[in-house]
Order: structure tokens, then sequence, then C-alpha cells
């Protein structure tokens, strides 16, 4: 803080007060107060002031009107004094000129990286949004696409299964070996069982 006094000839006295600071950005429309005393007074006067610092555009963003059905676009700058020219662009050419862009109907033909320039006396910013709409007949092709390649896939599975399920699954041919020889025995035993019966009846 810094003071200075300056006396007149007809005896009255001049004091300016100065408040130096630092012009920080956080700073800006912070409000101060200067407060006056004086012995010829009785009550201080008390004088408000507020921060005024100036500072280029900075965060720049893009926000559409409505998540859903946006109507415009609005590019919202943080800056002092308010930036003096909005320029948009899309995929790199000039395409607009003002803080929100009008949207006539959002679709596929609107799709693209929409870059809005925001500047003032002391500088520019830039803030972009990218566009990318998919209409619902193009999101059912996507899932019947989707839909057909899984079956395809399960298909081709399921065919390998049943190829090599034999040699996935062993099946037990010493079983069927002894099953087999098993019954070989029971009908021997039966035709020498048949035989000594003739045998006997013969004798008889």
């Amino acid at each position: 803080m810094k003071t200075n006094r300056t006396v007149h000839p007809d005896g009255t006295i001049t004091v300016v007060s100065y408040l130096l600071g630092v012009p920080l950005k956080h700073l800006n429309k912070k409000n101060i107060q200067c407060v006056v005393k004086h012995n010829t007074q009785k009550d201080e006067l008390v004088l408000n002031y507020t921060i005024n610092i100036h500072y280029p555009p900075e965060s720049v963003v893009i926000i559409p009107d409505s998540p859903k059905n946006a109507k415009v676009f609005w590019c919202i700058v943080d800056s002092n004094p308010e930036p003096t020219s909005y320029t948009w662009t899309r995929e790199s050419t000039p395409y607009y000129e003002g803080n929100k862009l009008p949207v006539p109907k959002l679709s596929p033909d609107f799709n693209g990286l929409y870059i809005c320039n925001a500047s003032n006396k002391y500088g520019s910013s830039l803030g972009s949004l990218y566009v990318n709409v998919h209409t619902e007949s193009s999101t059912v092709c996507w899932g019947l696409f989707g839909f057909v390649i899984c079956c395809a896939v399960l298909a081709v599975v399921v065919g390998v299964i049943f190829r090599f399920k034999r040699e996935w699954i062993p099946v037990p041919q010493r079983s069927n070996d002894e099953g087999a020889q098993g019954s070989v025995r029971r009908a021997r035993q039966e035709d020498d069982q048949d035989e000594r019966e003739m045998g006997s009846i013969s004798d008889q």
C-alpha cells in the first residue's frame, strides 16, 4: 500500500492511497474497501470498489442446449472482457460466426469436429466438440449383423465339437471285447449241453 500527501496553498491537504498487487485472475470481481478517517468527521467514510482484472479467453467449452435434441451449440468462454469475436470451423473449414451455432437437425450429415475460437484484445483460445450421430436404422442393421456373426461362430464351434468328439471322449474298447468273449463262451456251453442231451436220448 502506498500513500501520497499533497499540501495546497489554502491549507488543505489531499491524500491519495494506492493498493498495489499482482493482477491475478482469481482476484477479478473481488470487493475491497477504502476506509477514510479524519478528526473533522465523526463517522468513518467507507468506499467500496470491485477489482476489475483483464485477461484473455480461457476454458472454452462447447455445450448443447439439450442432451438429446440439441437446437443450438453454445460457446462458453471465461474471459474479461467478454470475447469480441467467435469463429466456428468444421473440419478446419470456416463454418459460422457468433457465440452460438444453430443446429437445424441432428443427423449423420452434421457429424464432424467443430472448433470455436474465441478472442478479445488480450488473446484467444479454442474449444472443440466432436459430433457423431447414429440413426435408428443404422443401429438396427449393426445389431442384426452382430447377431448373424454370433450365429456363424456358434455353428462352427458346434461342428468342431462333433467332429472331434471321439478324440475328446475315449470309448473303452476293452470292456466290449470282454463282453463279446463272454457271449461266445455262453453260446459254446449251450451247444455242448445240447449235444449231451442228444447223446443221452440216442442211448435210450
